[in-house]
């Protein structure tokens, strides 16, 4: 065992309050229908965390659970996540929804337009790192709520792309122009 990773089992086992806690990963997705995927696995999400604590440890500071979840009927379907604060509980979860998918061609999905006839289509690979961005894009809130105590606003989603962006564990293909267009009649026959 390298030395680092020595000084980091102590450091974890003196100050468990001081170094981090361990976040709770939870699979809630249930694929009811071929046409919504969840795109990343409990494992990719481990994989994420691990990276943003090595890279800000502080960033995850209060946040209880990373919930892979089905879609809400409530949301537009391009989110793909949540921030979510029980202020009384003081804890943070974070819910990662599944995204719409094409079986007939391999490519997970993103309204366009607004009747939903263009899409933005992205390959298995690509979705990955979309989810995983997303991920960032959440963790940014925890951030910035942290620092800020706020939660809503164009300046805030700035920020949490932003921070989403510098971490630097994933490119976002979809600010990186790493998708294709398509019209949905062209892939699905009347």
């Amino acid at each position: 065992m390298s030395v680092r990773k020595v000084v980091q089992t102590t450091l974890r086992w003196l100050f468990p309050f001081f170094y981090g806690h361990e976040i709770e990963i939870i699979d809630q997705f249930h694929e009811w229908s071929a046409y919504e995927r969840m795109p990343i696995t409990v494992e990719d999400v481990k994989w994420y965390v691990e990276q943003v604590r090595e890279k800000d440890p502080w960033a995850l500071k209060g946040i209880k659970s990373i919930i892979l979840c089905n879609m809400e009927p409530q949301f537009h379907p391009n989110v793909r996540g949540s921030y979510i604060v029980d202020v009384k509980k003081r804890e943070v979860n974070i819910r990662l929804y599944g995204m719409a998918y094409l079986p007939s061609i391999d490519t997970y999905t993103l309204d366009y337009s607004d009747t939903g006839e263009l899409k933005a289509g992205f390959t298995p690979t690509q979705a990955r790192d979309l989810m995983l961005s997303t991920l960032g894009h959440e963790i940014g809130h925890n951030v910035e709520y942290r620092r800020s105590g706020r939660l809503f606003g164009d300046d805030v989603e700035k920020f949490c792309d932003r921070y989403a962006d510098e971490l630097n564990i994933v490119v976002d293909p979809e600010r990186s122009g790493q998708w294709r267009l398509f019209f949905i009649d062209d892939v699905i026959p009347l």
